[in-house]
């Protein structure tokens, strides 16, 4: 129910969203006005720092499309005649950065040349300019650096992330994400699904049960077999509408086999107990995750 709320809520962040080429053509503006400034000063390095702020706003700002359509099939003709001038404009930084003998200032160009690299789909490229600048950054305790060459090389960098959004779960992975969760975060999440769903509070324990008993399944999952599953009685599956107003009387039924509890209960754990000893303490085909 949460999951349905937030979709609801995405038209509103595609109208934020939409903002953001207004926003850039004024960053892009302010950004000119700088590099007007530190030519007109005969300031090297001004120059240079200027050239990566307007690279790093090109940067994000394409990155941060993934976070709407993480799984967008490559860039637009304008992202990508956006990157390559971008290109230019940080080697051109990089130069400045290394005549003036600046390390820092040249490493954390390179860096955005694997952040474009990334972005137009050359990760062997990115990588190699990561391993590049990560003996260098640690020499010299760059931090910020040290941490963007390692996000490149672990493929844990902003962009990998969102375009990790956009791919499905598999069941090992779904029960693995529930089966690991703690008590204290069941609540939390119980609570914030609760807000966002806009029930009244006195349901909260009958979500957090629910939520328990899903990473209890899942923890089966993991303990006994992968087809074990817990269901719910059709009642209750035409009561959701209703928000989780009672405990449902829940089953217990083997996925590859079909079996199912002839009796069900609101206590999953009863159930579940009851089923592995009608039907699974001898199964051959028990196999966990």
């Amino acid at each position: 129910m949460g999951q349905i709320r937030i979709r609801r809520s995405l038209p509103r962040l595609q109208e934020a969203v939409e903002d953001h080429p207004q926003l850039l053509e004024r960053w892009q503006k302010n950004i000119d006005d700088i590099l007007k400034d530190a030519v007109t000063q005969n300031n090297p390095l001004l120059l240079a720092m200027a050239l990566q702020v307007q690279v790093t706003i090109a940067v994000h700002y394409i990155t941060n499309q993934y976070r709407l359509d993480p799984d967008q099939k490559g860039l637009s003709p304008g992202s990508e005649e956006l990157l390559h001038k971008a290109l230019e404009n940080v080697e051109g930084s990089i130069a400045i950065a290394h005549k003036a003998g600046n390390l820092e200032a040249e490493l954390r160009g390179k860096m955005l040349v694997a952040d474009i690299n990334e972005l137009l789909g050359h990760q062997t490229e990115a990588k190699a300019i990561a391993n590049q600048i990560l003996p260098q950054a640690k020499a010299m305790e760059y931090a910020a650096l040290i941490w963007r060459a390692q996000a490149h090389l672990n493929e844990q960098t902003m962009l990998a992330k969102f375009k990790d959004l956009g791919r499905p779960l598999s069941d090992e992975e779904t029960a693995a994400m529930e089966a690991n969760f703690t008590d204290d975060q069941i609540r939390d999440f119980a609570k914030r699904l609760l807000e966002i769903s806009d029930l009244p509070v006195e349901r909260l324990p009958i979500l957090q049960r629910e939520m328990f008993s899903r990473r209890d399944i899942s923890r089966e999952k993991f303990r006994w077999c992968r087809h074990l599953e817990l269901i719910q009685d059709l009642q209750h599956e035409q009561h959701r509408a209703t928000h989780y107003a009672k405990d449902p009387t829940r089953y217990s039924r083997c996925l590859l086999l079909t079996y199912e509890s002839k009796i069900g209960n609101t206590d999953w754990l009863a159930v579940i107990d009851a089923f592995k000893r009608a039907y699974c303490e001898n199964c051959v085909h028990k196999s966990p995750f």
